[in-house]
């Protein structure tokens, strides 16, 4: 993709409401796997853009050579279903459709409570959360990216007088996405 196009793809987002991308990549079977980056980059985008209904629908490979008129009424049923969806109730999340031998079938991801609960427990718990305001504390995180493995401990560097060349910053505000949001609920 070169600049000029991911400029348009942001033009669209930003100035629509609803928008339904489709693709051929065979979300299902595997068939073209950078197809399958959609639904989750769809998933942020509407996490960081939350007004914006943005479906994707992905077709098996060679669906359009072999039912281009089944498919094409797929396509516009999916447009119908996107016009009414302000009747849709507010936890309606099945944005995410792939079409296999003609039908539609919806990409969830569903919470697995049970495997959530042994995953929790198996992070390392023994890290105590003191009081914020007990001691200067400083933020780890034993797994990159994995937010269940944020803990906070003594920060033994505060008291220390800085080193000839370096500044302390004192932060006042700092930028949140979503995610952090949610973590920090």
């Amino acid at each position: 993709m070169n600049d000029e196009e991911f400029k348009g793809i942001q033009y669209i987002i930003e100035s629509s409401h609803s928008v339904l991308w489709l693709t051929e990549g065979s979300y299902i079977t595997g068939g073209k796997p950078e197809c399958g980056m959609m639904p989750g980059l769809a998933r942020t985008i509407m996490a960081e853009q939350p007004a914006l209904k943005l479906y994707t629908m992905d077709f098996s490979m060679g669906s359009f050579e072999t039912n281009s008129d089944g498919i094409v009424k797929l396509i516009f049923e999916q447009i119908l279903h996107m016009l009414s969806a302000h009747e849709l109730p507010d936890d309606f999340d099945d944005y995410h459709l792939a079409e296999m031998n003609g039908i539609i079938h919806v990409s969830r991801i569903i919470p697995d409570p049970k495997a959530n609960i042994e995953f929790t427990q198996s992070v390392n718990r023994d890290k105590d959360m003191a009081r914020f305001d007990a001691m200067p504390m400083v933020m780890r995180m034993e797994q990159v990216g994995m937010l269940d493995s944020i803990y906070f401990m003594e920060d033994t560097n505060h008291y220390n007088s800085l080193a000839p060349g370096y500044v302390e910053v004192k932060v006042k505000a700092a930028g949140m996405n979503a995610k952090v949001g949610h973590l920090l609920k």
